[in-house]
Order: structure tokens, then sequence, then C-alpha cells
């Protein structure tokens, strides 16, 4: 079995030694008591650093795609708040006076600088 932090490839033949030992990256990827070129989860691979198709590293270890928590609400805010800009810029911009037609430009140019950094 492998000590924790540690991964050790499969030996070449029955009751061999181990083809590699390596220290992980984290105790989370590579915990005590797993058999030999073993990982858990979805990692795979030399000190379990890579992860399985549909899967993302967490901290160490892979998680589903699937089953991850992706939160569509601060989205829909932002493109409410877009669009009241939006609306707020085009107000601005269509007024008739020299003055306001300067501050819509100047605000736009400092959110495009602003964008840019």
């Amino acid at each position: 079995l492998q000590a924790l932090g540690y991964s050790a490839g499969a030996p070449s033949f029955e009751g061999g030694d181990p083809t590699y030992i390596v220290e992980c990256s984290s105790n989370v990827r590579c915990p005590e008591g797993l058999p030999l070129a073993g990982c858990p989860a979805a990692n795979y691979g030399v000190a379990c650093v890579n992860c399985a198709a549909n899967h993302f590293d967490d901290n160490g270890l892979c998680m589903s795609c699937s089953d991850s928590n992706f939160v569509v609400w601060p989205l829909i805010v932002a493109i409410v708040f877009g669009l009241v800009g939006l609306v707020i810029v085009y107000k601005f911009a269509t007024r008739v006076d020299r003055s306001s037609r300067d501050s819509v430009a100047t605000i736009i140019i400092a959110a495009g600088l602003i964008l840019a950094i």
C-alpha cells in the first residue's frame, strides 16, 4: 500500500518493487492506504495529477463537471446591470447639449481602459 503523500507505480512482476515512487503535490491526491498505482476518485497518472475526461481539479481531487455547483444568478445580475448601464448611457448620449455627449464619451473611454486592465 502507498504511504501518505507518495505515489508508487505498480511492480513489473508479482512481488517486485514499485516501478517508481514519487512525492505528491498534496496529501489529498495521494492518501494513505491505496494500492500501488492507485489514485482517489477520478485522478490518474504518476502522482495522481491528471483528471479523467469531464472532470476538473478542485484542490487536488478531480470532481465531475456535471456535479459542479455553478450558480447562474450572478451572471443574470451582471447582465441586468449591464443593460441598465447601456440604457443610461443611451439617454445621456442622445441629449442635445454637448456637455452630456462629452461626459458619455469620457465614461465609455474610462470603462474601456478599466476593462483593458
